[in-house]
């Protein structure tokens, strides 16, 4: 553009725009070297205020010294002792960040791994903390106000600035510049903010990047506030696969409406979710940053190898610690981070061969405590029964040892242990007189026998015919909601462990009563006799497609993300395939022969239509 700032600051081309600056890419012909220059808005000169605030902020930025903040060289905006209040530019200087921000990159390559995720939340958190430590508070945390730097590095922006901006501009005209969605509940009912307010803005980013999609939405402005007012935050591991319950819990605390629940520091939660990354081997952070950053599609495949490693890893101590619960929770998550991963799935053999040892270990325990009782309550009714002589202990053992084993085999007895045995298996007891010496003959006392009724002819057992084999089976639906039937009938929700079934053909039918995007799903499965699935049967609902209308000119091809083949011709609905329920982002692309190409992006959702009309 060839204008020149401060005599030393050469401006080269605008390269964002904002709602109170314009940010151009400049030379800083003293020490020759790229810079940043953030220029304030012409029609914001004029308020003595905005300038105010703008070199407040400048100030207060400036002493702001750590890898991850974007560091201010310079500024200007103080008017001279009777200027005008436009007759000098407004303007700050910072380094540049040559990349793109976070919000650009979700447009990119969409939604990161939870555990990525969690890595750029913590990044950011330690410099929200260095922040707070030299009383600053962000205010605005969200994506457009990160960037990835060359190497992978992390740069926050715009500390307050459009904050300040935004409110402003909601009081005049009662409408929100910006992206009130990252707005923490006591910023939108007009309370005190502190530390904690960039803890809560900080959840919403975790949320976005895990998920593609912001905890609050609403169709109108005063809905989105009401709903950030109530902060009812969705349970995230209903919309991502595999997300960890220790960082869900991290991320529901941040998100807490009362600002005395949360985190009260950025740096605890920069130290919470280092502490679980580690725990499933991922850190230090910086260098797991750059590594990333360097190659994010390869490096996201080879993140969840390495997050799968980890938490099998971690169920395996759980497992040797006896914390067979905990090793279910690391084992569910590694096969829905990896399904076809063996070491998860021998994990989770494992830990359910352990908790079928341990509930044997407690029968066996209470079946032997019963036994005691029950052998402690026959001798004292025998006692107390008055019984015409003492009873050999010898003989004792033995009579209850074959009562024992006849109760074994004829089974369980209403009348309990101390009932009477059949005549022709009692066992004969000898007895010696009550009072006699110990070493008088047993054969002193005689004890008469009962008479034994004679007993009917055993009849033939009716034959039996042997039950088809069955076999475990374990179905894992998503999302958790989903209704699951089995050849008819409602075997459970989300999750059916064990259920036993035959060999052969059955009907699968998945459902969501509560989902309006949601399609049935009516399938069957097959169980070989021969080989009986061993790993969970992982299923998922089907979407609805989204309607997508573009008018304009007859006979314009329709492309989606650079296919192939176009989707459809304009003027025409054309049914889109959906995998999710939340909106998707979708480059669209017009052909007309004769005419120049037309693009542009458009949000499709499923069970929803859309129109786009060309200019």
């Amino acid at each position: 553009m060839g204008r020149t700032y401060l005599g030393r600051y050469e401006i080269d081309r605008e390269i964002g725009r904002g709602g109170m600056a314009v940010v151009y890419r400049g030379i800083d012909t003293t020490l020759n070297r790229p810079v940043a220059v953030k220029v304030m808005h012409s029609h914001l000169l004029k308020r003595q205020d905005a300038r105010e605030r703008f070199c407040r902020e400048a100030r207060v930025i400036a002493k702001l010294k750590h890898e991850n903040i974007v560091e201010v060289y310079d500024y200007s905006g103080n008017l001279p002792q009777g200027a005008a209040p436009d007759s000098e530019d407004a303007l700050i200087v910072t380094e540049l960040v040559e990349g793109i921000s976070l919000a650009e990159y979700l447009a990119m390559h969409g939604p990161m791994i939870p555990e990525v995720a969690a890595m750029v939340t913590a990044v950011v958190a330690g410099a929200l903390e260095h922040a707070h430590a030299n009383g600053v508070v962000h205010r605005d945390v969200k994506p457009e106000n990160i960037m990835v730097g060359a190497g992978g590095v992390l740069k926050l922006m715009d500390f307050g600035i459009a904050h300040v901006v935004d409110m402003e501009h909601l009081t005049v005209t009662g409408a929100i510049v910006g992206s009130p969605a990252h707005m923490s509940p006591e910023q939108v009912d007009g309370k005190a903010l502190d530390a904690r307010t960039d803890v809560f803005s900080l959840g919403t980013l975790f949320f976005l990047l895990s998920s593609g999609s912001l905890p609050f939405n609403s169709d109108t402005p005063s809905g989105l506030l009401r709903a950030i007012s109530e902060a009812r935050v969705p349970d995230i591991r209903g919309r991502v696969r595999g997300f960890p319950d220790d960082l869900w819990a991290i991320l529901a605390r941040m998100m807490a409406r009362d600002a005395d629940r949360r985190f009260q520091s950025a740096g605890e939660v920069a130290e919470s979710i280092a502490g679980v990354l580690a725990s499933v081997g991922i850190g230090p952070l910086p260098e797991e940053m750059k590594r990333f950053f360097s190659a994010p599609a390869v490096q996201s495949v080879e993140m969840r190898h390495r997050v799968c490693q980890g938490r099998v890893a971690l169920g395996r101590r759980y497992l040797a610690a006896g914390r067979q619960a905990m090793a279910i929770r690391e084992a569910d998550t590694a096969i829905q981070i990896l399904p076809e991963s063996e070491e998860a799935i021998r994990l989770m053999s494992a830990v359910r061969e352990s908790v079928k040892r341990v509930r044997l270990i407690r029968i066996a325990f209470f079946v032997g405590v019963i036994g005691l009782l029950s052998a402690g309550a026959l001798l004292v009714m025998s006692r107390q029964r008055g019984y015409p002589g003492n009873v050999d202990q010898a003989d004792f053992s033995a009579a209850m040892s074959i009562q024992r084993r006849v109760a074994f085999e004829m089974g369980p007895s209403r009348r309990g242990l101390d009932g009477p045995l059949p005549a022709r298996i009692r066992p004969m007891i000898r007895v010696r007189p009550y009072g006699a010496a110990p070493g008088q003959q047993a054969s002193d006392v005689q004890v008469q026998p009962e008479k034994v009724e004679p007993q009917a002819a055993p009849q033939a057992a009716p034959q039996v015919v042997p039950k088809p084999e069955a076999f475990p089976i374990s179905i894992h639906a998503y999302p958790p909601a989903v209704q699951i039937q089995v050849d008819g009938r409602r075997v459970g929700t989300g999750r059916v462990e064990g259920l036993m079934l035959e060999p052969g053909r059955h009907r699968l039918v998945l459902s969501h009563p509560s989902c309006d995007q949601c399609r049935d799903v009516d399938t069957s499965f097959l169980i070989d006799r021969e080989s009986p699935p061993k790993a969970p049967m992982r299923v998922s609902i089907d979407y609805r497609e989204a309607r997508l209308l573009v008018v304009g000119p007859q006979n314009g091809k329709v492309f989606l993300n650079n296919e192939a083949r176009p989707r459809g011709v304009t003027n025409q609905p054309i049914m889109v395939p959906m995998d999710r329920p939340t909106p998707v982002d979708f480059m669209l692309k017009v052909v007309v022969e004769g005419r120049p190409d037309f693009s542009t992006r458009v949000s499709l959702q499923a069970g929803k239509a859309a129109a786009v009309r060309l200019q």
